[in-house]
C-alpha cells in the first residue's frame, strides 16, 4: 500500500486536513494535465477539474492505491 491508499482512507474517515491535502497536492498538476488537453481553455478547465475532483470524492472508496492519486484523477478527467 502507498501512501495516496492511506490518505484516501483518511479522507473516507472524513479528516479534514487530509482532504485539504488531498486538494493542495493534485488541484495545479490536475489543472495544467487538463489545460493542456482543453487547448488552454482556463474556464472550461476549471470546470473540468471541479467536475474531476467531486467525482474523485464520490468514487473514493474505489481507490485501491495501484496507482498515485494524481494519475487516478486524471483518469477520472479524460472521462
Amino acid at each position: 500500500m502507498n501512501s495516496d491508499f492511506f490518505l484516501a482512507q483518511r479522507i473516507l474517515r472524513g479528516d479534514e486536513e487530509a482532504l485539504r491535502s488531498f486538494y493542495e497536492a493534485h488541484f495545479g498538476r490536475v489543472y495544467h494535465f487538463v489545460l493542456i488537453r482543453v487547448s488552454g481553455d482556463h474556464h472550461q478547465a476549471e470546470e473540468i477539474v471541479q467536475d474531476t475532483f467531486l467525482a474523485g470524492l464520490r468514487a473514493m472508496e474505489r481507490f485501491l492505491g495501484e496507482s498515485s492519486l494524481y494519475s487516478w484523477l486524471c483518469g477520472i478527467a479524460k472521462h
